[in-house]
């Protein structure tokens, strides 16, 4: 399921894979992308986008277990990685994430 998303000022899309992950993609706004402040509404095209996955519980995949920081968002990701991050989380199974830190949303 694709759904359209309008976050304060972000823009973009998530989809719920068929293993019940969801895969958030967000451009422009406040979203960690090459459109990072554009103001609100602007129709420039970004060349980079933010993900996030979040499992079927609704809690944040962290992508990049060895990351120390509290990053559960990826940002600036070329349109390639958008499509590895969603590959890769379309292969996630139960189990697969709980070895990850997570937070809630």
């Amino acid at each position: 399921m694709f759904d359209p998303k309008d976050y304060a000022g972000k823009f973009g899309f998530s989809v719920t894979l068929d293993n019940g992950f969801v895969v958030s993609v967000q451009f422009g706004g406040i979203a960690y992308c090459s459109n990072h402040l554009v103001q609100s509404g602007s129709e420039e095209p970004s060349r980079t986008a933010e993900t996030a996955v979040i499992d079927p519980s609704g809690l944040f995949v962290k992508m990049n277990p060895t990351d120390t920081g509290d990053d559960d968002v990826q940002g600036w990701q070329t349109p390639n990685q958008v499509l590895a991050t969603i590959a890769r989380a379309s292969k996630m199974k139960a189990g697969d994430w709980e070895l990850l830190s997570r937070k809630t949303v």
